[in-house]
């Protein structure tokens, strides 16, 4: 078995057997993956300082398996725990979510070194931003999550014929793509989006998230966003994450 190192965020945690966990991290230099800790619930264990908990940005060290895809992880060095994030209920339940969405977007070993950046991007800018800016900052991320993993459609072309589209289009939700007037069929599930909503997606999609918070949006861009993302993601699951689901509870 190979050793490796890397940066990771744990994205879940389950107990195994007595005293062990299986644990999926999101690493920097390989994608997902999955490993056990053993004799995790001992005083002495390399959990002692809560490092393994799920958010939490660590350096580990594992024992590559060449038979499983589980992992051996045998050290782990704590480089932020997010305390300010763990204080609020509602910052916790919003880094649950990034956590959850990476986690169903992405595959084992399938390294993407983009989407763990911009996943610690985000939980270092959940920890200090105003709670009034989380949702801007959750809908930021989805974008940017569905470009990165290829979900995220062509906004200036037609998903059908392949026109490029110059004003306001209709977003066909079962193709999960942008349609012109000419290829709307009648009966299929679709919603009309103004051109100033594709225009504000292209501009998060490509923007730093510093500058998308400076973005001004009137609240029907915003609605129409929102409700598009929200379809794209759900097209993709193929149900609503159960972390998003407690935060519109405790919202």
């Amino acid at each position: 078995m190979a050793i490796q190192k890397s940066e990771s965020i744990v994205l879940r945690k389950r107990d195994f057997k007595e005293t062990s966990a299986i644990i999926v991290f999101y690493t920097r230099e390989f994608g997902k993956i999955s490993g056990i800790v053993k004799e995790i619930k001992r005083p002495k264990s390399l959990d002692y300082n809560g490092g393994l908990e799920p958010f939490s940005y660590n350096r580990i060290v594992f024992y590559e398996s060449s038979r499983s895809n589980l992992d051996k992880i045998s050290q782990s060095e704590l480089v932020d725990y997010f305390d300010l994030i763990r204080k609020s209920l509602e910052k916790t339940a919003y880094a649950s979510y990034l956590i959850e969405l990476v986690d169903k977007f992405t595959e084992l070993n399938d390294k993407n070194e983009a989407v763990f950046n911009l996943l610690l991007e985000s939980l270092r800018a959940l920890s200090v931003i105003g709670e009034g800016d989380n949702e801007r900052l959750r809908l930021a991320f989805d974008v940017k999550l569905l470009h990165l993993s290829g979900f995220m459609p062509r906004l200036d072309t037609c998903g059908s014929c392949g026109k490029r589209l110059s004003g306001e289009g209709h977003f066909n939700i079962y193709h999960g793509s942008l349609i012109c007037n000419r290829c709307i069929r009648r009966g299929e599930e679709k919603f009309e989006i103004c051109k100033g909503t594709v225009a504000s997606l292209n501009y998060i999609k490509d923007a730093g998230l510093g500058r998308v918070f400076r973005l001004k949006v009137t609240s029907g861009v915003g609605d129409e966003m929102t409700y598009l993302i929200n379809n794209l993601i759900l097209s993709h699951t193929g149900r609503n994450l159960r972390s998003l689901e407690f935060l519109e509870e405790i919202k």
